[in-house]
Parts: structure tokens; C-alpha cells; sequence
């Protein structure tokens, strides 16, 4: 999901950024010739990738969109930007997919094949490194290209067919950056329409005809800032069918704007709605986002920021997730020493509470000279412990805390009625925790408004009627905890209250499995 976040909010970045007219003369023959000897009777897509029409600001923009994902993507991902220009250094300037019904174990990653025009000096290897695959992807020259396979190397016996909708398709896209044809083969749709006559209701219902008759082939053509073009093609069996496709393409586009969700994510719907149905020319459909530029540019701004923040949300999960799991780690390493996890905080002689528990397991967190600087006998707030509180660990900074207060935690325990800890003693996991550890909540990520300085004894106070009191906010219905087993859940506010209960109380009876939720 976090990819798809990131690759919806770079697209919708780019459509808003600029939106002009495409379709200029491609150089079709060529491309028919690249990929006729993998082209067969059961190929359904073919897309082209033309690398010296891809301006290295686009390939930046894309980098700096992706690296908002830390650990996530493998370290590469701040190479992005050198693709072009690696395939460049290599002699290869364009780039083929070619997706298939036909494979050999019938397998999805079979169908799809990377088709590289290179010059015979260009090897195998040189193409490996260019696109940093690693060395047990299949890679073979075929036929004076290197193809590229997602699965392990299987011959197929290509048997190449002309698909002279293939032309017209690219014909259609024009020249542009990225060309995608659509070409479902004739026994293709006749099968489908055979087995499922009709579309499901989630589709409006309706005789499957519609699509079958009304798509012989389809083009996309796109091109990247600082010309961003957009333009769709639609081929159908003649004017009737394109007429009939176009208006069920208006009434799913209707049908969709009715659902709460697509309302609540876009919520000028209705706008970008009458600028995405195609319009009839004859017997195509043509959809072309440039001609409402300014509905579009606005709509498309709005969910580049929405499907942005929801990936850097995601992404500050992830990080928060490793907190926690650092964090149990730790707490885990401190009942090796004591054979007990650490009490909420230690306590004086007359019995008033000192540092938190976040102290006590920096030992174990790797911060062993932090840890000798405090004065374990005095109040957190002492004159000589106060001044550590600005120093504060990583670990315990929540990404999406907006607090700018600095030495303030959302990482809390939960304390009280029945809950893992319990004010003023230490809780041993094997014998109080009879639930058991990989069902009961350690430490979860507080809002705001909860967050406590990290060296004050104070923490999350479970109140068994609102369980879900003060959790939530940070992440728009969800937050994140670490069980007592070391497990890192995220679990979203609509989880029933009792659940919740269930999975806060160390010893309820009632064990929840919590990849449920």
C-alpha cells in the first residue's frame, strides 16, 4: 500500500503541475518492429518507455517522492533518478512491456516480459547492473533485444502474430513518453462475454456486451513535466457501441461519486467527474484532461496533497512501529538482568514517584552514558535531572507528534485496572500475564494531548469505560502499539471498545487474536 500511496500521489502531482495536448506523429513502425517477435494471438498489452523523452527532473520528482518512505524500499530507491541515464550509458534509449495470456505454468509473473532494444555490444550483465537487478532475475538476448523476466527463466515457443490493432493503438497514442496499448484478442472478449453475460451489480449490472463490443483496443499516451499530456483512446466495434460504452463509463463514473468514501477522498467529485468521461468521435472515445485544465488541476492538486500525506502518515507508522518494537526489545532486555519488567517509575523513601520507566531501560536502548547522567534518588524534575529532559532519546519521538514542547513522548504505558502495569510495582510477564504476551498490549502511541515529558513518571491511566480515550488521532483513526511479546500492531479506532479491553487486560480471560484487527 505504501508504494501504491506513493506512486498515486507522484502521478496526481504531476497531472496537476500541467496538462497539454498530446498525440503527435509516433514512430509506429519501429515500435512494431521492436516487439513483433513477442507479440502472439493471446498478447492482451503492450507499453513502450521512450527514456530520452524522460526529463531528469521527472526522474527526481520521483526519487524524492519515494524516498518519503524510509525502510521501506530497498536503498536504491535514491537512484531512481540515474535510470535514465544508466540504460543511456549502456546504449538502450527505450523500453518494452509485453504482458500475455499465454504462459507456460499459467502464472501472472509468467505473462510479463521487459523487452530492451540493445545493440549487440550491450550484454546481459551490463543490462543487470543498469537496472540494479539482482543476479538470480532471468535475463536473455532474444532476437536482438534483452528480455527481462519476473519468474524464472522458461523457452516459450513464441509463436508472433500480426495484430494490426497494435498499430492502430500506437497510432492512436502519438508520440509521448509512455505509450500503453490495450489489444484483447477477438476470442478473448467473445469467451468473456460467453461465461459472464452479464456485469456485477457493483458495476450497475448490464449486459457485458458493452465492454466487449465497445473495447476492440484502447491507447494511452503520457508524457511527464514539464509537458505533461494525458490523452485516452478507446476503439469500438462501431459508432452504436462507442455511444453505448460512453454512457456506461458516465454512469460508473456517477455510481462512483455515490459512495462515501470517493466523497469523503475527493471532495470536488463532481468536477472532476464531467472532465474524465470521454466524449464519442465517431466510433472512438476520447478523453483528453488537458481540455479542463483548471477543474482538473485543482481537483488532482487536492489528491496529490491527500494521497501524499497519507504516505508520509504511512511511512511515519512504519517508523513509529520500529520505536515501539525498540522499545520492547528493551523492556525484554531489562527482565533478563531482573526476571520482571521495570515498574511505571521508582519511588522514594516516602513513597513519591521519581523517573519514569523510560529511564530505567536505557541501559538497554544503547544509551548507557545518557543513563549515568541522572540522579536515580532524585525527582525527575530536580535541578540536576530537568536538565536532561532536552536530551530525550530518538526512540522515544513519535514521527507525526506535532508537539513542539521538545522532550515530549507519546509512548506510554498502560497502567491500571487490570492493564499490563500497574502503579508503584514491577509486573512479571510469565506468571501475571496469562492471556498471554502476544495478546496483551505493552506500550501504545498516545495523542497529543497525552504525551508526557519522557522523564516524568506518568503514563496512559486505562479507564475500562473508554478504552479508547486519548488514542487515534495522530494517524486519522488508527495508532500504534507493541504488544508484550515484542510485536509492533497498528489497530485503527474502530475496533470495538470490549476488543480493545480484551487486549489491554493482562489476565480477562478472554485471549484476542490480534491479526484480526
Amino acid at each position: 500500500m505504501r508504494v501504491v500511496s506513493i506512486a498515486v500521489a507522484t502521478a496526481l502531482t504531476w497531472m496537476a503541475a500541467g496538462l497539454t495536448h498530446a498525440g503527435q506523429q509516433a514512430d509506429v513502425a519501429a515500435h512494431i518492429q521492436a516487439v513483433a517477435p513477442f507479440v502472439e494471438e493471446e498478447t492482451v498489452a503492450v507499453a513502450h518507455l521512450d527514456l530520452a523523452r524522460v526529463a531528469p527532473k521527472s526522474l527526481d520528482a520521483i526519487g524524492q517522492a519515494i524516498a518519503v518512505l524510509p525502510g521501506r524500499l530497498p536503498e536504491k530507491r535514491a537512484d531512481v533518478a540515474g535510470l535514465s541515464g544508466s540504460l543511456h550509458q549502456v546504449g538502450c534509449n527505450e523500453a518494452y512491456l509485453v504482458v500475455s495470456l499465454n504462459s507456460p505454468d499459467r502464472k501472472w509473473k509468467d505473462r510479463i516480459s521487459l523487452i530492451i532494444p540493445a545493440p549487440t555490444e550491450t550484454t546481459e550483465q551490463a543490462i543487470r547492473e543498469a537496472l540494479q537487478l539482482s543476479d538470480d532475475t532471468p535475463i536473455r538476448r532474444v532476437v536482438g533485444a534483452i528480455v527481462v523476466s519476473l519468474t524464472e527463466w522458461k523457452p516459450r515457443a513464441f509463436q508472433p502474430v500480426e495484430r494490426p490493432e497494435l498499430k492502430a493503438a500506437f497510432e492512436a497514442a502519438g508520440e509521448a513518453t509512455v505509450q500503453v496499448a490495450l489489444i484483447p484478442p477477438a476470442a478473448t472478449r467473445r469467451a468473456v462475454e460467453e461465461l459472464t453475460p452479464q456485469l456485477p451489480q457493483a458495476l450497475g449490472g448490464g449486459p457485458t456486451s458493452v465492454l466487449t463490443h465497445g473495447i476492440v483496443w484502447a491507447a494511452l499516451a503520457v508524457d511527464l513535466p514539464p509537458q505533461m499530456n494525458l490523452r485516452l483512446t478507446i476503439q469500438s466495434e462501431n459508432a452504436a457501441a462507442a455511444d453505448a460504452l460512453r454512457a456506461k463509463l458516465a454512469d460508473l463514473v456517477k455510481l462512483a461519486g455515490q459512495r462515501e468514501e470517493v466523497r469523503a477522498l475527493v471532495p470536488n467529485y463532481h468536477e472532476l467527474a464531467a472532465a474524465i468521461v470521454p466524449h464519442v468521435e465517431g466510433n472512438r472515445l476520447v478523453a483528453h484532461l488537458g481540455e479542463n485544465q483548471q477543474a482538473v488541476g485543482t481537483v488532482l492538486a487536492d489528491l496529490a496533497a491527500r494521497a501524499m500525506m497519507d504516505a508520509k502518515r504511512d511511512a511515519a507508522g512504519d517508523q513509529s512501529i520500529a520505536n515501539l518494537k525498540r522499545i520492547a526489545l528493551g523492556m525484554w532486555n531489562y527482565w533478563e538482568k531482573h526476571k520482571h519488567f521495570p515498574a511505571p517509575a521508582n519511588y522514594a523513601a516516602d513513597g513519591r514517584p521519581l523517573l519514569s520507566w523510560r529511564v530505567h531501560i536505557l541501559p538497554y536502548l544503547d544509551e548507557m552514558k545518557l543513563y549515568r547522567q541522572f540522579h536515580l534518588d532524585e525527582p525527575w524534575n530536580s535541578p540536576r535531572n530537568r536538565v536532561l529532559i532536552d536530551k530525550m532519546p530518538a526512540v522515544y519521538c513519535c514521527p507525526m507528534s506535532r508537539n513542539r514542547e521538545k522532550g515530549r513522548t507519546n509512548y506510554l504505558l498502560p497502567v491500571g485496572n487490570g492493564a499490563a502495569f500497574t502503579a508503584g510495582r514491577a509486573t512479571d510477564p510469565i506468571k501475571e500475564i496469562t492471556d498471554g504476551t502476544s495478546q496483551t498490549i505493552m506500550v501504545l502511541e498516545v495523542d497529543d494531548d497525552q504525551a508526557v515529558i519522557w522523564t516524568k513518571p506518568d503514563d496512559w491511566q486505562y479507564d475500562p469505560k473508554n478504552p479508547m480515550k486519548g488514542l487515534g488521532k495522530l494517524y486519522g483513526g488508527r495508532f500504534n502499539t507493541a504488544f508484550c511479546d515484542g510485536a509492533g500492531h497498528q489497530l485503527t479506532t474502530r475496533i470495538k471498545p470490549m476488543t480493545l479491553r480484551y487486549l489491554i487486560e493482562r489476565a480477562d480471560g478472554h485471549p484476542i487474536d490480534v491479526s484480526l484487527y
